[in-house]
């Protein structure tokens, strides 16, 4: 599954989730009203079940790529739904460079990211990007990070993308990488690492803080890794535990 989160109003705060799996891959988006605590509801679809996918938002839009796509493993669809609908399906807007798997995707306020993956079962560092609103248009390249970036996450400050882990040659590692917005061209630095090597976690951020979620290292975890931005250099710190393993 993917998420955004955006005020779309002066008022409201809204998460979105797009696709995900239980037995079967679903189509489903879900909207979550953070001002209540109402159960999520049900916003839309996307044009088939999509899973292992990546999001990131505008102010306007939410942004959702890479994945699993009607059982294909690596696409390259840039699907976008509008934070102002009360209810709507998602449209398909544009296209990466190539299609993708196990990518990740941060935002700056102009542009959205879409940060290494695997093309054709081969690791990439490739950092694709594409402007708001994208109505229409493909990702365009506009350079590298340090290595090859798989199974690894991503959040933003309002200055800098981090991307976060990545799994090499089977073994988890522990970097966290940056870019600097807009990022017009270059290559990404090593600014820290986290606590702790580690796959599959969730992270999101605060205008001040990135947090990394649960995950796996020998075994799924619960821990909150925090890192302070703008993260020049250092460890992200644990400062909590999820209420259970995630």
């Amino acid at each position: 599954l993917s998420l955004a989160n955006v005020a779309d109003d002066a008022v409201s705060w809204h998460g979105f989730i797009v696709g995900g799996k239980t037995s079967e891959s679903v189509s489903t988006i879900q909207k979550q009203d953070f001002t209540t605590d109402t159960e999520i509801a049900l916003y839309g679809n996307v044009s088939t079940s999509w899973y292992l996918s990546i999001g990131y938002n505008s102010s306007l839009h939410g942004y959702n790529s890479n994945g699993s796509f009607g059982g294909t493993l690596g696409v390259s669809f840039i699907d976008r739904i509008t934070f102002s609908n009360n209810v709507g399906n998602s449209t398909v807007v544009g296209n990466l460079n190539n299609d993708k798997l196990y990518a990740s995707g941060c935002n700056s306020s102009n542009y959205g990211f879409i940060i290494g993956g695997t093309h054709n079962n081969i690791g990439t560092s490739v950092v694709e990007r594409h402007s708001f609103p994208n109505d229409s248009g493909n990702a365009v390249v506009v350079g590298n990070m340090s290595s090859i970036r798989i199974h690894n996450n991503s959040m933003n400050s309002s200055l800098y993308g981090f991307t976060i882990g990545m799994l090499v040659q089977g073994t988890d590692q522990s970097e966290v990488e940056r870019i600097t917005f807009p990022f017009n061209s270059g290559i990404g630095v090593v600014s820290g690492t986290m606590s702790r090597a580690m796959r599959a976690f969730t992270t999101f951020n605060s205008s001040l803080h990135g947090f990394i979620c649960g995950g796996y290292t020998t075994a799924a975890n619960s821990i909150i890794d925090r890192l302070v931005f703008p993260f020049n250099s250092g460890v992200s710190s644990s400062v909590g535990y999820l209420s259970s393993i995630g």
